[in-house]
């Protein structure tokens, strides 16, 4: 935060409005990895606002697609579409962009029970994923098939694509990716009557120190 902000005093006083942008962007991920999402969403939504100022390619779609994020950990899903869409509309040269928008947009319609929409967007961000240079856009397409899988009462389909996701996260040696990845597991493990915590992936994401899995842990 002192980073930030010193960065953002600089910039002010070199008149360096991309600079500004990029420090009210840095606010805003910043809060959304500390988990004080409202905070984040009036610092995401002042970079917008400048990155569209300047008309950025690069500052608009990225993010628009964090406030979608933060809108929709927030549970405004209606809000979260209409972000991602327009990520998806200023991002066709951002693959990854894309790709993570589509993988968003299949969450929400298969929320809303919706599974061919579900099932469109989650097959666009699996076509997209090889394209975009960054191998976890793999994983994130796998993850996202897998709970649209699950919702749509196929929990074998969906831990065939957390399998796949955990493989690609742990080549990488992501722990955010591998506690998702395996908390995304468990639930598929639940739908199947596989319910061994001891040992089941509910167990290894806990493991990892993901406070989401370690919630969803206790809870089941």
């Amino acid at each position: 935060a002192k980073l930030i902000d010193a960065a953002e005093q600089t910039f002010a006083e070199l008149d360096d409005a991309w600079g500004q942008a990029l420090a009210s962007l840095s606010r805003f991920r910043l809060h959304l990895h500390t988990g004080a999402l409202r905070a984040g969403i009036d610092a995401g939504q002042d970079a917008l606002r400048r990155f569209r100022a300047l008309g950025d390619p690069w500052g608009v779609p990225w993010t628009t697609l964090w406030l979608a994020i933060a809108t929709r950990t927030l549970g405004d899903t209606d809000g979260a579409a209409l972000l991602l869409r327009d990520a998806i509309a200023s991002a066709q040269h951002l693959p990854y962009v894309t790709c993570y928008a589509h993988c968003e947009l299949g969450g929400l319609a298969a929320l809303g029970a919706d599974h061919v929409r579900a099932r469109h967007h989650c097959d666009t961000a699996w076509q997209l994923a090889p394209t975009t240079g960054v191998r976890d856009s793999v994983a994130v397409a796998e993850n996202a098939a897998g709970f649209a899988a699950r919702l749509s009462g196929d929990p074998l389909a969906a831990k065939a694509h957390h399998d796949r996701a955990l493989a690609v996260f742990t080549d990488l040696d992501s722990a955010t990716g591998i506690a998702h990845s395996c908390c995304c597991l468990g639930y598929a493990e639940i739908g199947l009557g596989q319910l061994d915590h001891r040992h089941g992936s509910l167990a290894r994401a806990r493991g990892h120190r993901c406070p989401r899995a370690v919630g969803t842990g206790s809870r089941h």
